[in-house]
């Protein structure tokens, strides 16, 4: 009788490590997941915060704007 109590504790204790050391792996999954995301966020961010420091192109031109040379001959 002792001798199966003594196995369960065995058990139960190794059980409870072994959730333990699943708990810690996840949580540093998590930790290196946000570490990612805060990278991606960070460089979208500079790269959307960039549209508005640069100053738009001008428009190209196009054909009848004013301001445009007629062709010779017209």
């Amino acid at each position: 009788m002792d001798d199966t109590r003594g196995d369960l504790s065995k058990n139960l204790g190794e059980a409870a490590y072994a959730a333990v050391g699943f708990a810690v792996l996840g949580i540093q999954k998590a930790q290196v997941r946000r570490r990612e995301l805060l990278g991606l966020l960070g460089r979208e961010a500079e790269r959307v915060s960039s549209w508005f420091r640069a100053p738009p192109a001008p428009p190209a031109p196009t054909a009848g704007s004013p301001g445009e040379q007629p062709a010779a001959g017209d």
